[in-house]
């Protein structure tokens, strides 16, 4: 019987290393959508239009993470993750309502609290003995974390938001265009998110040089940020190779990214 030969199993590598590409280009091309329409909505609407985005994406996030994780109760963490989304939506619309500065605003214990509870809770209501009980809790927990971080778009300054979004959409555009060339995409990135930060401060004059420098930080966090959460998670069978994981994933990178963008929001009165 003839064995295999190298043309028989050319065609196999051939169209294994595409499907391996798949999951990451949809994450690459959903984080740079994402943190795109969130900018763009908070800077040309208002911060209750970047919030109802982030409405959005942490539904995305409720609804898929059990699936990408492969999660036990994946019914029960859509449950828990949708109300994190609510109790979210009720701080954003209350926080901005008051005009209070998100330093000052105690709302954003709601849903990071009731988020921790709600996960506690659903483990011990669970019927199917418990397996995967850590995994199950932490990657709720860290689910909400995301969820919570996309709404602080919401709260980001014009100059933080534009130079967040256009560094992280920079990266993971190169991202989905040349998968391997993971440090270009990042230096491209970087370079992008720095020059949209130069331009604000060249168009300003009432800009101190140690907010500069916070805002030349958050060019480079936010897509170093962005990216190192879709390497990880990209490592994932269910999103390596599938659309739909890697959807999920690119909508969660892009919301972790607003933990820096709303850091600027707090220290931003600080600085001056």
């Amino acid at each position: 019987m003839p064995s295999p030969g190298p043309s028989s199993a050319d065609p196999r590598r051939g169209s294994a290393a595409p499907s391996s590409f798949r999951g990451q280009r949809a994450a690459a091309r959903s984080a740079a959508l994402c943190a795109i329409v969130l900018a763009l909505a908070g800077w040309g609407a208002g911060p209750l239009a970047a919030a109802a985005v982030a409405t959005v994406a942490g539904a995305i996030v409720a609804v898929g993470w059990g699936r990408v994780l492969d999660l036990p109760s994946a019914r029960g963490t859509r449950v828990v993750l949708g109300a994190v989304v609510a109790l979210a939506v009720l701080a954003a619309v209350i926080g901005h309502l008051d005009d209070a500065s998100f330093a000052l605003s105690v709302w954003w214990a709601l849903p990071v609290a009731g988020g921790v509870w709600a996960s506690l809770a659903h483990q011990v209501w669970r019927s199917d003995g418990r397996p995967r009980v850590v995994d199950l809790l932490t990657a709720e927990v860290f689910a909400v974390l995301v969820i919570v971080a996309g709404f602080l778009w919401s709260w980001a300054t014009p100059a933080a938001a534009l130079a967040a979004a256009a560094g992280l959409a920079a990266t993971a555009l190169v991202d989905s265009v040349a998968p391997r060339q993971r440090f270009v995409a990042w230096a491209v990135g970087v370079v992008v998110g720095l020059a949209v930060a130069a331009t604000w401060w060249a168009v300003r004059d009432d800009v101190s040089t140690a907010r500069s420098l916070t805002l030349g930080s958050v060019a480079v966090l936010a897509p170093t940020i962005s990216q190192a959460t879709r390497l990880v998670l990209l490592r994932l069978p269910a999103v390596r190779s599938g659309v739909t994981g890697g959807v999920v994933v690119g909508v969660v990178s892009a919301s972790l990214a607003g933990i820096v963008t709303g850091l600027f929001a707090m220290v931003s009165p600080l600085i001056g």
